[in-house]
Parts: C-alpha cells; sequence; structure tokens
C-alpha cells in the first residue's frame, strides 16, 4: 500500500476537523494506556470479595473507529480482561481491515501534532 507515513498522511488529510480533534485525544489517551498496559498482564488483590466467586471472569473492550472521506477506516480495539486476580491488556489496530503495529498510532499521533488546526483544551474556572 504504501508507507505508515504516507498512509497516515492521507488519512488525516481527508479527516474533518472535528474528527481530528477527537482523534487527537483518544490517540493521547490510547497511548498512555499503551505505555503502562501493553500485552502485559499483573496480579491484583483488591476487591477480594468480588473475585472469589467460582470461575470469576470479565472482559471488557473498547473500540475507536474512525472513517475519512475516501472510506479509509481506523479501528482500534482496546481489550481488558480480568480472570480471577489476573488483568491482561490488548491493542488490535486495524486501518482497511489490515493489521498494523501501535507504531502506525504513534506516526498519526505526530502528523496530529505537528497540526496547528485545533487549539490545546483550556481549563475554564468558576469564580467564586
Amino acid at each position: 500500500m504504501g508507507s505508515l507515513t504516507n498512509q497516515a498522511q492521507r488519512f488525516i488529510a481527508h479527516l474533518s476537523d472535528t474528527d481530528k480533534k477527537q482523534l487527537h485525544n483518544e490517540l493521547l489517551a490510547v497511548q498512555q494506556v499503551l505505555t503502562v498496559n501493553q500485552m502485559t498482564s499483573f496480579y491484583s488483590f483488591g476487591l477480594f470479595k468480588k473475585n472469589t466467586r467460582p470461575h470469576y471472569s470479565e472482559h471488557r473492550k473498547r473500540v475507536l473507529q474512525y472513517k475519512n472521506g475516501l472510506n479509509e477506516e481506523l479501528i482500534i480495539h482496546q481489550i481488558h480482561q480480568q480472570t480471577f486476580f489476573k488483568h491482561t491488556y490488548c491493542f488490535r489496530i486495524y486501518f482497511n481491515m489490515e493489521e498494523m503495529q501501535t507504531t502506525f498510532l504513534d506516526t498519526l499521533l505526530n502528523l496530529l501534532n505537528e497540526e496547528k488546526t485545533f487549539s490545546p483544551l483550556k481549563p475554564h474556572f468558576v469564580n467564586s
């Protein structure tokens, strides 16, 4: 298809401004979770009472889906599975139904950071 950078540039070029803002915010959140939990598993002994039920298993999946004007599609699956005391995180990234590495997300985030079309979020303070 082409290089990751070319694919990412073409994808971003044909996104609406609101989708760019939303994708940027979502990628920042995904990047933070990725750096801490990607393909890791750990044991937690919190919520002991809840987890003592036999064969306790909880599976949570978050799906981010973006489509641009050229009908190119980016899908990110964030999967968190908890079985008894063990927590496992996994990420799957698909671009046009082709599985991609996490470097594609880094490329998208870098390109969005370079763009000046949107302003950073500013906190709103209530005067008392």
